[in-house]
């Protein structure tokens, strides 16, 4: 399901996100056997956080989606963390500053990150992940 304005995903409509003051997060709800289904995902409402002492809030805009993120699904060692059942799919992403406590971010600019397969994420700065 696409939004009819812009074409991404029907998850991540701004409409949703920033009127209801909810954000939309994707997270492993089960471990796939095989390929990926839509069942071991689920999209979750979550409020939109605030911005931290010396933070940042994120407006996720484009999240790289990678073949290791298949591999993070899997209980079993590899040279990444697997994603535990509930959390968010982690992913690295570019986003937009929509709030900024911190000297060095303004509001409006771009920035990478380690946000996942969220639409709001907040950052306490110094962040390891920027």
């Amino acid at each position: 399901m696409r939004d009819s304005l812009n074409g991404r995903p029907a998850v991540f409509s701004e409409e949703l996100a920033m009127t209801e003051q909810m954000g939309r997060q994707i997270v492993l709800a089960a471990r796939p056997q095989g390929s990926v289904r839509l069942t071991d995902l689920q999209v979750k409402n979550s409020p939109i956080p605030t911005i931290p002492a010396g933070g940042l809030l994120l407006e996720v805009n484009y999240l790289s989606l990678d073949p290791y993120m298949r591999g993070r699904m899997d209980d079993r060692k590899s040279y990444a963390e697997p994603t535990k059942v509930g959390d968010v799919m982690t992913g690295e992403t570019i986003n937009t500053v929509v709030g900024s406590n911190h000297p060095d971010f303004a509001t409006g600019e771009m920035v990478l990150a380690y946000a996942g397969c969220v639409r709001m994420q907040r950052f306490n700065l110094p962040p390891s992940n920027l």
